[in-house]
């Protein structure tokens, strides 16, 4: 017995010696690889933390949602059309006779973000209604006659969703090309089952960087979170409406907002799509029918800003912005499901509410993850203190990522005012110049903000003890979030 009980404890004592070597090992081979791969200080922090504390949860973790480098295809794409980009642009700013309504130093940055920068010549219609949305897309489809490009996060397999591609099938019926590009998680739902039926009449389908328990491109953190339709390559719509039935306003009250554009913007979703739709299958861009000659239907200018993590030193999306705010000398209004900023967004709107802009953020009152809530009322102290009016809808969950600025700056698009939008996930965003969009976009801001309730600063800080450190907890994460 006595051999037996001296055997066992050997036998522990090198299981605890080799687990403490594994562990080290684990430490000594990711801490770099964390160093190397994250953008963000606190994130990496964060990561380290984790890793240190608990060695092979910390493995698994970082393989599973770390901030991994993608491999994303680079060739270029073999446009039907040499040139169209810079040959459409230098035509239209030549024939405007005038500059985009910005001031020098944000014009320079906007053509600096995003070459080749503002077009002008856009029709753009704004739209914060559900059911009106899904009936402009179903009206839009249902009028295609050439092509029907769809990138989208989240494909329901609803009643909403049956509608959708009942509509791309149906346009199929007619000889018009149909390619579906949806995220491989947010699209879960929309199983090949579901899909069997457009796939039979015609139509192409793709999920973008599906996920693979075997690879490093494991990509859970990495989504395409991108929402664009694009038909027949002159019109486009873009914005933060997924396919679901309550982004169609049933069941649970839902706000949401997206713009119709005509015009040449037109062509720089059609570029976005298929540069996406490269990634996702490897095939290049060969219809010239893709980029017809671009109209110009109306006075707009417009501009096109994607962000993902393939951007390796800077997000377009993030940089406007933040130029934006600190450029702004009357207003700044934004509304996000989301709000989880860095540092430098935050100083940016605390500097310009300092400086007497008059800065209002929305949210909801009860997002769909409270750990994400808990961290944004984390920052509402620093904020109410300089100034920032913060409202809270209730009862309604706010989807819209909007911002205005000073009546002539206005952006829609997919991108939440969180670090994972700015950081993670494949974002777009329409930024458009000069007071059409914006006041269409501000006046829906002033029905929410009626609707909603202000949050006061002196009830804000009688909040309970535990909502205090439940709030604290999250924003420590919030790097993470």
């Amino acid at each position: 017995m006595a051999d037996w009980s001296l055997a066992g404890l050997e036998f522990w004592g090198w299981a605890g010696v080799l687990l403490t070597a594994l562990n080290y090992v684990i430490v000594a081979l990711l801490v770099p690889r964390i160093l190397m791969q994250s953008r963000d200080p606190r994130g990496a922090l964060a990561w380290i933390f984790f890793v240190l504390l608990v060695p092979p949860m910390g493995l698994f973790g970082f393989w599973v949602v770390g901030p991994g480098k993608l491999q994303l295809r680079r060739r270029l794409l073999r446009r039907p059309r040499p040139g169209v980009s810079p040959q459409l642009q230098s035509r239209i700013v030549r024939g405007s006779g005038e500059p985009p309504p910005l001031s020098g130093r944000l014009l320079a940055l906007s053509r600096g973000v995003g070459p080749p920068g503002p077009t002008a010549c856009n029709e753009v219609r704004f739209c914060n209604d559900g059911p009106e949305t899904f009936a402009i897309w179903e009206r839009a489809i249902d009028a295609a006659t050439h092509h029907v490009h769809f990138e989208v996060y989240i494909f329901k397999r609803d009643e909403t969703g049956v509608r959708v591609r009942d509509a791309l099938i149906r346009a199929l019926g007619r000889g018009v090309r149909v390619r579906l590009l949806l995220d491989d998680v947010g699209s879960r739902a929309a199983s090949p089952r579901f899909l069997a039926p457009l796939v039979a009449a015609g139509g192409e389908v793709a999920r973008f960087l599906p996920l693979n328990l075997f690879s490093r491109q494991l990509s859970i953190n990495h989504r395409n979170h991108r929402k664009i339709l694009i038909v027949d390559g002159r019109v486009g719509f873009v914005g933060g409406y997924n396919v679901g039935d309550e982004y169609a306003g049933k069941g649970q009250p839902w706000r949401d907002s997206m713009v119709e554009v005509k015009g040449p913007l037109v062509h720089s979703m059609q570029e976005v799509f298929c540069r996406d739709w490269y990634q996702a299958t490897g095939l290049e861009t060969d219809d010239p029918g893709f980029f017809p000659e671009p109209e110009r239907c109306g006075g707009v200018w417009g501009q096109l800003l994607t962000s993902g993590p393939g951007d390796r030193y800077w997000s377009p999306i993030y940089v406007l912005m933040v130029n934006a705010i600190n450029d702004a000398s009357e207003r700044v209004w934004l509304e996000t499901p989301y709000f989880v900023p860095d540092d430098t967004f935050l100083l940016a709107l605390v500097g310009a509410a300092l400086r007497g802009v008059d800065v209002r953020v929305v949210v909801p009152q009860s997002p769909d993850h409270s750990v994400v809530a808990w961290a944004a009322r984390s920052y509402y102290s620093e904020l109410l203190a300089a100034g920032v009016k913060i409202y809270e809808l209730p009862e309604v969950m706010l989807h819209a990522k909007t911002m205005t600025i000073d009546g002539n700056f206005a952006t829609v698009g997919s991108t939440n005012l969180d670090q994972r939008s700015f950081r993670l996930n494949f974002e777009v965003n329409g930024f458009f110049y000069g007071p059409q969009v914006a006041q269409e976009v501000e006046a829906a801001m002033k029905v929410t903000q009626g609707e909603a309730k202000r949050v006061e600063k002196g009830l804000f800080h009688k909040r309970r003890w535990l909502q205090r450190m439940l709030e604290a907890f999250a924003r420590i994460f919030a790097p993470l979030l």
